[in-house]
């Protein structure tokens, strides 16, 4: 499958508050935010700041958006190292599995490297294995594990 990879715009905002609230499904499960307008409006937010968002179109499905990337240039306030958050990153589920993935996420490690950052921070949920198998194929090495204790 062919594809091509774009800077987001305003256009595809409805799309990216959908893949928005199945992340948030795969993530948080019964905490998770699905609320279309919520995540509509933290996009729009971000794309006014001039985010560092990207979309994966398909050749094949004119121009389909099947992947989306959303990252955070950030700082270490110790280290003063330049580092990059990835917000997001979301491949449509017939899709996954495939090139794609690896090709989103490649762009994604090359925009970091053109802009001198030194590290990428990439999360997921445990249960999330494609993503952790993705990551790991990527050169990704987990450095943390987040436990979590419910008291109710």
């Amino acid at each position: 499958m062919g594809c091509r990879i774009r800077q987001a715009r305003e256009s595809d905002i409805d799309t990216l508050a959908r893949f928005e609230a199945e992340i948030s499904a795969i993530s948080f499960a019964e905490e998770a935010i699905t609320d279309l307008a919520f995540h509509a409006g933290k996009i729009r937010k971000a794309l006014e700041k001039g985010g560092a968002m990207f979309v994966m179109e398909s050749d094949e499905r004119k121009n389909e958006i099947t992947g989306w990337l959303w990252m955070d240039i950030k700082t270490n306030f110790l280290t003063q190292e330049r580092y990059v958050n990835f917000r997001s990153f979301y491949i449509k589920e017939d899709t996954r599995g495939g090139k794609e993935g690896g090709a989103l996420l490649q762009y994604g490690l090359d925009y970091c490297a053109a802009r001198g950052v030194k590290s990428v921070v990439g999360k997921t949920h445990t249960s999330n294995l494609p993503m952790r198998a993705l990551y790991k194929s990527m050169g990704f090495k987990a450095t943390h594990i987040t436990m979590e204790y419910r008291l109710d």
